[in-house]
Parts: structure tokens; sequence; C-alpha cells
């Protein structure tokens, strides 16, 4: 491009007068506006996006936690409690 300046660098269409060619310009640089508006939209929907997959990842993993843990625990403390009490009848618990 050799040291020309941007505005330079456009295409002149032939037959158009250098007021044609400035509303021209400005029409076409009025886009660039709604272009930020969507690549923003965009950033914001991938966070709102990726805010929205880790909950339903949290809540997933929380709910198998639970599954997992409800039918664990019962069999947990059935197995404490006989050990407690065959402690119990060997006389080999000794309350605090």
């Amino acid at each position: 491009m050799g040291g020309e300046s941007r505005a330079t660098c456009r295409q002149v269409e032939p037959g158009l007068g250098r007021a044609s060619q400035a509303v021209m310009a400005f029409k076409s640089d009025k886009n660039r506006p709604l272009l930020l508006a969507a690549i923003l939209l965009l950033l914001v929907w991938g966070r709102v996006a990726f805010a929205f997959a880790a909950g339903i990842h949290m809540l997933v993993f929380v709910g198998v936690w639970l599954i997992v843990n409800a039918f664990l625990i019962p069999g947990l403390v059935r197995e404490h409690n006989n050990r407690l009490a065959a402690d119990i009848g060997a006389g080999q618990y000794l309350p605090a």
C-alpha cells in the first residue's frame, strides 16, 4: 500500500462525485456498530450459556451424589449399629 491512507485505498466508483462517495462510505461504516453489537451479544450469550451449562453439571453431580449416598448410608449405619451391639453384648464397649 506504500504509505497510502485508508481513505484513499477504497475503490472509487466511476461516475460518482465526492459527495456520493462520502455518503456511500458513511453508509458502509454504519454497519460496524451492528457488527460490534452482534459480537458483544455472542460473547455475552457465550458466558450465559457457559454459566447455565456449569449449573446443570453441578446439579447432575449433586443429584448423583445424593442418590449414591441414599443407598450407601443405610448400609453403613446398619453395619455400625450391628458392630456396636456386638461390642456392647461382649462387654467391650465402655461409654465415655
